[in-house]
């Protein structure tokens, strides 16, 4: 497996320094160059290519899989951007959800008592309380299991375990969890970046709720172009929306008769709510107080309170 970030180079550098690091049964290829492609070229291959984050990564994957044709041969390829893997000619795109809690548990447990079934008794309540607080969310489930590894202090864990449910700051998790999930908003353009803060500023707790028409409406006064940079945040698993049958018919036909050309399909689609993981939103927020901004469109306020 190759984490292509530290993979640097023009697109010939790339698919060098990758073949030089292909094995046969653990062992290097004796070859070097071209000559490593054109021995693995009849055989079956495994190739996982961890974090891709430019168009230049796909473009060798695709190249490689196209070289080697074995009806057996596997190509797995993560990436923070699902734009760059449909680059991928057949490829099977899989979203990882936000874990429910049996995957979660298992995830967590991997990273704090790697090899372990169960963890110990004194722990285990601990444990649960410690997965809740992650939220189901894999990075932060393995920053924090990484954190924990080795540490038996009960009141320790329960610490952490409410900081995390309130989204708090712990120094040691919240650099590691925070420097991952950065990643992603640093890669945005301006537009994408003010249109995420403004997401994390609004939904300030659970109970807040604002559709995509109503921030669409507001969005399209301030930026113009909407749809091309909120779907950017879709794809890139920022944001998300979720049909909402919870709203009452009065409020649905509200927000279709304000915003008729904003519901995808017509005014039989369901209403989409905008959702943002309460860790993101922390990481929004923590963000807007660095830059000395307020993220409030004081249009979605009047609709949202009509």
């Amino acid at each position: 497996m190759y984490d292509l970030k530290l993979i640097q180079g023009s697109f010939v550098q790339i698919r060098a320094n990758v073949g030089a690091k292909i094995c046969h049964y653990g062992q290097p290829i004796q070859s070097s160059g071209e000559g490593v492609w054109h021995e693995i070229r009849g055989k079956t291959l495994l190739l996982v290519f961890d974090d891709i984050d430019e168009n230049q990564h796909a473009d060798l994957l695709q190249d490689i899989a196209e070289e080697n044709d074995q009806e057996g041969s596997r190509f797995i390829a993560t990436s923070r951007n699902k734009e760059i893997l449909e680059r991928l000619d057949g490829v099977h795109l899989y979203e990882v959800p936000i874990q429910e809690p049996y995957a979660s548990a298992k995830l967590f447990m991997t990273h704090v008592f790697p090899g372990e079934k169960d963890p110990p008794f004194v722990l285990q309540h601990s444990v649960e309380k410690v997965v809740r607080g992650c939220a189901g969310l894999p990075v932060t489930l393995e920053v924090t299991g990484k954190y924990l590894k080795g540490k038996r202090n009960v009141k320790l864990w329960d610490e952490l375990a409410e900081a995390l449910k309130n989204a708090d700051c712990i120094r040691p998790v919240e650099e590691g969890v925070w420097a991952k999930l950065r990643l992603s908003y640093d890669s945005l353009r301006n537009e994408e970046k003010e249109m995420f803060l403004d997401v994390a500023c609004l939904l300030l707790h659970e109970d807040c709720r604002f559709t995509f028409q109503e921030m669409r409406s507001s969005w399209f006064s301030l930026y113009g172009h909407v749809d091309i940079p909120w779907q950017t945040l879709l794809d890139r698993s920022l944001v998300r929306e979720e049909e909402n049958d919870n709203l009452v018919d009065r409020d649905k036909r509200l927000v279709v008769e304000l915003f008729p050309d904003s519901v995808r399909g017509g005014q039989d689609q369901h209403v989409r709510i905008v959702r943002m993981h309460e860790h993101l939103r922390a990481l929004g927020l923590k963000i807007a107080k660095e830059v000395e901004r307020w993220y409030i469109a004081d249009s979605l306020q009047v609709i949202f309170y009509l």
